[in-house]
């Protein structure tokens, strides 16, 4: 076996990210050998540097994998750290597990995660932000401080903007974790009696696709947007909907994956609920109800409870959740054949200090003005200067960027007038837009017709009813079960009260304690059930006993570790007890809806 097989198998076993990376791009990598040169020696002036940068800090990022020698040398001198590894040349990487055996390196257990090439660093940022609580220490190859002095600052400082958007995101999701957990158990029957959009897969092939979101720029080219609807298919995103409505625009289709009851105020809009609707899984359910029969639907990757319900697989089509709608109805125009996505209302900042365009009323007015005011971000628009924005519109800008770069077949066009800049969306005024596709034709009712011709026949087959009594039997059995596990995390949690006691009494018990908890905890969290219930509605929750776990493993003090599992396992199960009773009344109403909506055909 060579070298590069026996790293190759334990990066498979390891780091299966950075071997994914390795063979995507390995014909690039063979032209493109780079080899960054270590000393043999112990490099002593670098390691009593870092030292100084480490301190008493438990984790290290090291920016730099080179030839290995760094990386053992740090290994050696902080056997007891926990080390995470981005190496930002994939050439080098590459060419240094083709020529040596870094087997035993790359096993090492405390090296937590390895990352190559400059795609992967947002990764690795996710990672860390997910399953660690604890401050990095960062340190650079001297390699990299030679060839980039600031290489350490501007990582730092990439870090500290992604963890901070992270953490905003993660704050919304908090807040809104229960509400999506209930969309996804009440849109269940909609979605039941619903066709989803990959069963339209290519269906308007080579159309042009003009999605229209809510931003200050729509209110000038509003009138356009009229126009291109006999010639695009026009996709509404979520509250834009409302300024369309009101200039009396009915888009071919309306797309919504929020799952907040503000979307009461927005469809109440006249001629707003006009448009044939698509939803996600987790949108919010009162709007599908009310366009049965015009509607359709998919469901979301991070929908665990819908995937769960409808017992679909990551290779089921699902659709990229992204924190903006716009993102959602760019999906729906790829799936449905689009050749051309054009892009409008998407200013991604505050342009003349204003957030929505006029027509768009659903938020208080204040609110609005504080947090444009409050904006601190700066974003080059389509014009080469700048708008101020905020973390959630750059959040959402990366996601857009990020969705284009996945279909590389489709052209992008960003027609948003002095709104942001989008990688990968060419600026063009709408009114040339408008020139290329005059000649096309896009029939006022044409989503509409698609759907009537699928809905006939989706409730006459045996797939429809089977899928129904599958559906309805995991809700049960969630139900069943539930009741078996309030039980079981009744007992858990008595061991766990017990622990602290025990550690400084009687060490010995304490520690088969230990045991007996991990194995009755290891039964609780293998359900089918359970990570779609509570990683959706406790997530939080979960995501602290995460990060937390590593330390507990590697704690040996019996005091320390009963501790730290007495405040983390003992908290969550705490949390998911307290849960329980809601997840079962909502699952019961769920099961009415289902039958309701059954009936009703």
């Amino acid at each position: 076996m060579s070298y590069f097989q026996a790293n190759l198998a334990v990066l498979q076993e390891r780091f299966p990210n950075t071997l994914n990376v390795i063979k995507q791009d390995e014909d690039n990598a063979r032209e493109a050998f780079i080899s960054i040169s270590e000393p043999l020696e112990k490099d002593q002036a670098w390691l009593n540097a870092v030292r100084g940068s480490v301190g008493d800090m438990s984790v290290i990022f090291v920016y730099g994998f080179g030839n290995g020698i760094g990386l053992a040398d740090l290994i050696e001198m902080y056997p007891d750290r926990f080390f995470i590894v981005h190496e930002p040349d994939l050439s080098s990487f590459h060419k240094m597990v083709y020529d040596y055996d870094f087997r035993e390196l790359l096993k090492w257990p405390k090296l937590l995660w390895i990352s190559v090439g400059e795609s992967q660093l947002k990764i690795l940022f996710h990672k860390i932000c997910t399953y660690m609580n604890e401050e990095l220490a960062f340190v650079a190859l001297r390699h990299y401080l030679e060839n980039d002095m600031d290489v350490l600052q501007k990582l730092k400082e990439e870090f500290v903007d992604y963890r901070n958007i992270f953490e905003s995101n993660r704050s919304t999701e908090k807040r809104y974790q229960k509400e999506w957990f209930e969309n996804s158990i009440n849109q269940i029957a909609n979605v039941l009696n619903a066709p989803s959009l990959f069963e339209f897969t290519g269906s308007l092939k080579g159309c042009t696709a003009v999605i229209v979101a809510s931003g200050p720029s729509l209110e000038q080219d509003i009138e356009w947007i009229r126009e291109l609807a006999s010639h695009a298919l026009v996709i509404s995103a979520g509250s834009s909907i409302q300024a369309l409505a009101k200039h009396g625009i009915r888009p071919h289709i309306s797309a919504i994956m929020d799952g907040g009851e503000i979307n009461e105020q927005i469809f109440s809009v006249e001629g707003a609920l006009q448009s044939s609707l698509f939803y996600t899984s987790s949108a919010y359910y009162k709007i599908s109800e009310r366009k049965y029969g015009d509607s359709f639907h998919a469901v979301v990757q991070n929908d665990i409870t819908s995937r769960y319900l409808l017992d679909m697989s990551e290779n089921d089509p699902l659709m990229i959740p992204t924190p903006t709608v716009t993102g959602t109805a760019i999906q729906v125009a790829a799936w449905l054949g689009a050749s051309t996505i054009v892009l409008t209302g998407q200013d991604l900042s505050f342009q003349q200090d204003k957030f929505y365009t006029s027509g768009v009323a659903h938020t208080d007015t204040a609110d609005m003005e504080r947090i444009v005011q409050d904006s601190k971000h700066h974003v080059m628009n389509v014009y080469g200067e700048y708008n101020r924005t905020n973390n959630s519109f750059l959040m959402m800008k990366d996601a857009i960027e990020s969705l284009i770069t996945s279909i590389p077949k489709i052209q992008f066009i960003n027609a948003t007038r002095g709104g942001a800049a989008i990688v990968g969306a060419d600026w063009k005024p709408i009114e040339e837009v408008y020139e290329e596709v005059k000649n096309q034709v896009m029939e006022k009712e044409t989503i509409k017709w698609l759907l009537q011709k699928e809905n006939k026949g989706i409730r006459t087959d045996d797939v429809f009813q089977n899928r129904i009594l599958l559906v309805k039997n995991r809700i049960i059995n969630v139900l069943s079960d539930s009741l078996k596990l309030q039980n079981e995390l009744l007992q858990i949690k008595r061991q766990i009260d017990k622990l602290p006691e025990l550690s400084r009494k009687k060490a010995a018990k304490a520690w088969n304690t230990l045991e007996d908890i991990e194995k009755a905890w290891a039964k609780v969290v293998s359900r089918e059930w359970f990570n779609p219930v509570f990683d959706t509605i406790l997530s939080d929750r979960l995501d602290d006993f995460d990060r937390a776990l590593p330390q507990i493993k590697v704690e040996t003090e019996i005091r320390k570790k009963s501790d730290l599992l007495y405040q983390y396992l003992g908290g969550l199960i705490t949390a998911i007890q307290t849960e329980i009773p809601w997840v079962q009344q909502l699952m019961q109403n769920g099961l009415a809806r289902i039958e309701r909506i059954n009936d009703k055909g």
